[in-house]
C-alpha cells in the first residue's frame, strides 16, 4: 500500500466523518432528544428518587449515631451524576446513529458500498463521527454535573478523581459507540430505530443502576446486569464520583458501615461468588470494546460485498 493510497483513505474518512457530524447537528430535534435521557434521570431524582436514597443511606448508620445531612445529600447527589453519565454514554451514542439509519433508509448506504471506497473507510468514518458527537455531548453533561455538585455543596472529589472520571468517560464512549454501531447495523428504517430507541432508553437506566441501585434487584437480574458493559461503566463512575463522600461518611465508623454502603450503592458488581473490583471493570470495558470493534469490521466487509452484488441486479431489472 503506497503513501498516496493511505492519504486518500485518510482524507475520505475525515470527509465522511465531517459529513455525518454536520448532518447530526443540523437536526436540532435529534440533538435535543440526545439530551433528554439525562434530563429524565435528573427529574426522576428530584421528584421521586432523592428522598428514597437518602433514607437508604441513613438506614446504614448505627443506632444512636447522628447522620450528617449535608454529607448524605452529597453522597446521593454524586450517585445521581454517576448514573446520568452512565446512561448518557449509551443513549447519546444510540441517537448519534440516526444518520447511519437515514443513509440506509434512503439507499445512500448502498451507493456508498457500491463505490470503490474501502469498507474500513466507511466503518471508520461512521465511528469517528459517532464518537465525536457522543463525546462532545457527554462532556457537556459531565461539566454540568460538576457544576451541579459544586453549586449544591456536594463536590468532594479530588483533582485526581475528576481526571480519572474523564478517562472512564473516554473508554465508556468508545465501548458504547462500538456496541451501538453493531446493534444498529441490523436496523434499516427510522421507524424501527425510533421504536428500539424508546425501549432501550427506558430499560437501560434500570439495568445499569441509574434509576435505582443494582443491589436492589433480585439475584438473577444482578448477575445479568454484570454482563452488560454499561454496568461496569456505572461501577467505575460511582467509585470515582462517590469516593470522597464515602470517605467522609466513613470517618469514625465501623468497617461494616462502609462495606454496607458500597454494596448497597453498587460500588462493586456481583457475579455469583465473585465480586469484581475496579480493575476488572476497566479490563472488561476494554475487552468488550475490542470485541465489538472486530464485529463492526466484519459487518462492514459483509455490507460491502452485499452492496456490490445488489446494484448490478437492480440495473439488469431496469434494462429488462
Amino acid at each position: 500500500m503506497n503513501k498516496n493510497s493511505l492519504k486518500n483513505d485518510f482524507l475520505a474518512t475525515v470527509q465522511f466523518a465531517k459529513r455525518n457530524i454536520l448532518l447530526f447537528f443540523r437536526d436540532k430535534a435529534t440533538v435535543f432528544f440526545s439530551l433528554l435521557s439525562p434530563l429524565i434521570v435528573l427529574m426522576l431524582y428530584v421528584f421521586f428518587l432523592g428522598d428514597l436514597q437518602v433514607m437508604t443511606v441513613k438506614s446504614y448508620f448505627p443506632e444512636g449515631v447522628q447522620a450528617d445531612e449535608k454529607l448524605i445529600s452529597a453522597f446521593v447527589d454524586s450517585w445521581l451524576i454517576a448514573g446520568i453519565m452512565c446512561v448518557s454514554s449509551l443513549t447519546v451514542a444510540l441517537n448519534s446513529m440516526l444518520v447511519m439509519v437515514s443513509d440506509k433508509e434512503k439507499n445512500l448506504f448502498k451507493d456508498f458500498t457500491s463505490t470503490p471506497v474501502k469498507p474500513a473507510v466507511l466503518t471508520l468514518g461512521y465511528f469517528l463521527s459517532f464518537y465525536f458527537i457522543t463525546l462532545l455531548i457527554c462532556l457537556a453533561v459531565f461539566v454540568v454535573g460538576l457544576i451541579y455538585l459544586a453549586a449544591s455543596g456536594s463536590f468532594y472529589m479530588t483533582a485526581s478523581d475528576v481526571f480519572v472520571n474523564i478517562g472512564v468517560l473516554l473508554l465508556s464512549v468508545t465501548n458504547s459507540v462500538l456496541l451501538m454501531m453493531f446493534v444498529m447495523s441490523f436496523i434499516n428504517t427510522s421507524s424501527a430505530s425510533g421504536a428500539f430507541s424508546g425501549i432501550f432508553s427506558a430499560v437501560i437506566g434500570f439495568l445499569v443502576g441509574a434509576y435505582m441501585p443494582i443491589s436492589a434487584f433480585p439475584k438473577g437480574i444482578r448477575y445479568f446486569t454484570t454482563v452488560i458493559p454499561g454496568s461496569s461503566t456505572g461501577g467505575l463512575f460511582r467509585n470515582y464520583f462517590m469516593r470522597g463522600t464515602l470517605e467522609k461518611l466513613s470517618e469514625n465508623m465501623p468497617p461494616a458501615f462502609t462495606e454496607g454502603l458500597k454494596q448497597a450503592f453498587s460500588f462493586e458488581l456481583e457475579f455469583f461468588s465473585y465480586t469484581p473490583g475496579t480493575d476488572f471493570m476497566w479490563i472488561y470495558l476494554a475487552d468488550t470494546a475490542l470485541l465489538f470493534l472486530l464485529c463492526n469490521i466484519l459487518a462492514g466487509i459483509v455490507r460491502k460485498r452485499k452492496g456490490v452484488k445488489v446494484r448490478p441486479q437492480k440495473k439488469l431489472e431496469k434494462n429488462n
